[in-house]
């Protein structure tokens, strides 16, 4: 048998172990409904205390009744937004507190002393009895989805859907940097993996294999030391510690 001269292969691969992920798109929205923090980061005032609705999901157009804590005020037209706390206490790389979600606005609309009456707006999930009342926050941000750049690594620290044993595409996830470390709004990271594709998502990676990029997340919200993003893409599921670089594969 006499081999061919050159070989020739229906496409050429590039001699690289090539990122994915890396188309642009304009305008997306992205929803996160929820902060990485304490009550005081959305100036927690009171709890929902009772309802003219007697069952436990509350949700657009019901009325509810806040019991204001201490000092606090409200005043008929403030808008307020309920909040909950989704999981158990975090503390990574400097960064203590809670994943708090937000459960809906509502509308104010009469305070008799130390209870105000308020009619529920907007609902990201259903209230319930119990949950905090606070100011609300923008949970839906406009932002251009690019590739990620620069050099900068985090990772996973935090989760909003933390009753899941693993995190897809959507959701909102809180990494360990901030604006101190030069992440803004908008800056994007490629999850990567160094594992043999039959390895468990909690396995530790296998520094002896290239990174492979398995997904793309983008920061919504940034503060000093941590920051709230959206995972946009996803090829396959990820569990906190998830290793978030700017530049895959980068010669060290």
């Amino acid at each position: 048998y006499q081999p061919p001269d050159e070989q020739v292969f229906a496409a050429d691969e590039s001699c690289d172990f090539p990122p994915t992920f890396n188309g642009t798109r304009r305008g997306s929205r992205l929803t996160a409904p929820a902060l990485l923090g304490n009550p005081d980061d959305f100036a927690a005032r009171g709890k929902l205390m009772w309802s003219v609705w007697g069952g436990e999901g509350l949700s657009e157009g019901d009325y509810i009744h806040v019991r204001l804590d201490g000092s606090a005020t409200a005043e008929c037209g403030d808008v307020i937004g309920l909040w909950r706390a989704a999981g158990g206490r975090v503390a990574a790389r400097g960064v203590r507190g809670k994943v708090y979600r937000a459960v809906a606005t509502a509308r104010v609309i009469r305070v008799d002393e130390r209870v105000a009456t308020a009619v529920i707006r907007d609902s990201f999930v259903e209230a319930r009895r119990g949950d905090l009342v606070g100011d609300p926050i923008p949970v839906d941000v406009t932002v251009d989805v690019r590739a990620p750049s620069g050099e900068i690594e985090a990772n996973v620290i935090a989760r909003l859907e933390s009753d899941l044993v693993l995190a897809g595409t959507y959701e909102t996830v809180f990494i360990d940097r901030g604006t101190d470390d030069g992440v803004d709004v908008g800056t994007a990271f490629y999850m990567v993996v160094q594992r043999d594709g039959r390895s468990r998502s909690t396995q530790r990676d296998d520094s002896r294999l290239p990174e492979r990029v398995v997904g793309r997340v983008v920061v919504v919200r940034a503060s000093e030391q941590h920051a709230t993003a959206v995972v946009v893409d996803a090829s396959q599921e990820f569990a906190i510690g998830q290793r978030l670089v700017s530049t895959p594969n980068d010669e060290e």
